[in-house]
């Protein structure tokens, strides 16, 4: 199959399987079910991937980490056990994720700059919105598999939200951040409220009121008003 045609299909793969896997979790997702919404015989995903598991480790591999696997050789092969859950230990970290926000807790804690915070969260934002897909994917698999939920959730978020703590406390304790009643409620609040406007959102079932680059222009705004 020329390379063209190959990314093509696989684009259509991925595509497919995403919005099984996001609607019915990762358990109750069954290859069946992506080849109905691929329009292909049950039997044609089996020529590009070995099966299940190998399926979603290729579209985490694609959404969460957004890695170009190039023109691999197919069909792709089933994944050591835990291998999907070791990668996104590896990859979905603070200095990954936010590295901007890890390198300013590193430094002096009354060095933040002005500009410093909509540095911050837009890099939040952005990483949020390049990852949407993949973290729809990581939240819904959750539901029902423990260890996904333990690497989203204690290996990600609440390391982020911790941080984002520190980051405001220090701000706030050397004069150049608003005050707040609780520190922990306003990083939380920052983290959910991006990951609304970057990711759930394209979810919702209403029409879009604004388009993408008018809610990552509001919330980058609104989030930097905050905190100054």
């Amino acid at each position: 199959m020329p390379k063209r045609k190959l990314a093509s299909r696989i684009d259509e793969l991925m595509e497919a399987s995403a919005k099984v896997f996001i609607s019915r979790g990762y358990k109750r997702a069954a290859m069946s079910d992506i080849a109905k919404e691929m329009g292909v015989a049950p039997g044609t995903i089996y020529l590009y991937v070995e099966g299940k598991e190998a399926l979603f480790h290729l579209l985490v591999m694609r959404t969460a980490i957004n890695s170009d696997l190039g023109s691999p050789d197919l069909p792709i092969r089933t994944p050591a056990p835990g291998a999907t859950l070791e990668m996104l230990r590896r990859v979905l970290t603070l200095e990954n994720y936010a590295p901007k926000l890890a390198s300013a807790l590193r430094g002096p804690p009354d060095s933040h700059a002005f500009d410093e915070v909509p540095a911050i969260i837009t890099e939040l934002y952005d990483n949020a919105y390049a990852r949407r897909t993949g973290i729809d994917l990581i939240e819904r698999s959750a539901v029902d598999w423990p260890e996904m939920a333990d690497v989203f959730y204690e290996g990600l978020r609440a390391p982020l939200v911790k941080a984002l703590s520190a980051y405001l406390q220090r701000g706030i304790s050397a004069g150049k951040f608003r005050p707040v009643a609780s520190v922990g409620v306003a990083a939380r609040f920052i983290v959910e409220t991006i990951a609304w406007f970057a990711i759930h959102r394209h979810g919702d079932p209403r029409p879009k009121d604004f388009p993408d680059d008018e809610a990552r222009t509001g919330i980058i705004a609104l989030l930097t008003e905050t905190i100054l």
